[in-house]
């Protein structure tokens, strides 16, 4: 036991000497504290406040550019909504041309086919005509000859002549048994 309270013994001097070591002169201490509290107000003063407003006035500009980025995108991408929109309808629009277009073609190709028919049955129906009335001019010119076949004949078979009374008798007899 006797090294144990010696222990305790120098334990109690050197916690006894700790405030002396500390503090070894009052007026030494209060002139330390003095300096640090002094020193303490000019770097607040002097570094600690501008750099407060500085780093204020940069957290301020990061946030305005912040939200002006962030305007800018949102008006970006209605820009390029609305250029999607305009591409789209630009591009329905040509569609509609091209459809427009085609059925225009398709339109106008049935009405030349149409008025092609036509031309062609208006031609079959003056070629008809056509013969018709060179059939009706060749029965006419053949009935004519056989007429005047006949007036010769009769003319032989009588040995006389014919006036124009007994001629058109003649004529109508002859036609009506042919």
């Amino acid at each position: 036991m006797p090294v144990f309270t010696s222990f305790l013994d120098n334990l109690k001097e050197e916690f006894a000497t700790i405030p002396n070591k500390l503090i070894p002169n009052l007026v030494s201490f209060v002139v330390q504290l003095l300096a640090l509290i002094i020193l303490i107000i000019i770097v607040i003063f002097v570094a600690y406040k501008p750099m407060k407003e500085y780093l204020n006035k940069r957290a301020n500009y990061v946030e305005e550019t912040i939200n002006k980025t962030n305007e800018n995108n949102a008006i970006s991408e209605r820009n390029i909504k609305q250029s999607e929109e305009t591409i789209l309808a630009s591009k329905k629009q040509a569609n509609e041309i091209i459809l427009n277009a085609e059925q225009l073609a398709k339109v106008k190709q049935e009405e030349s086919i149409r008025l092609t028919e036509q031309e062609i049955e208006r031609m079959k129906k003056e070629a008809d005509e056509d013969i018709k009335r060179s059939k009706q001019e060749a029965i006419e010119e053949i009935h004519k000859e056989m007429v005047s076949i006949a007036l010769e004949a009769s003319k032989e078979v009588l040995k006389r002549e014919v006036n124009q009374k007994d001629n058109e008798k003649l004529v109508e007899d002859f036609i009506r048994d042919n």
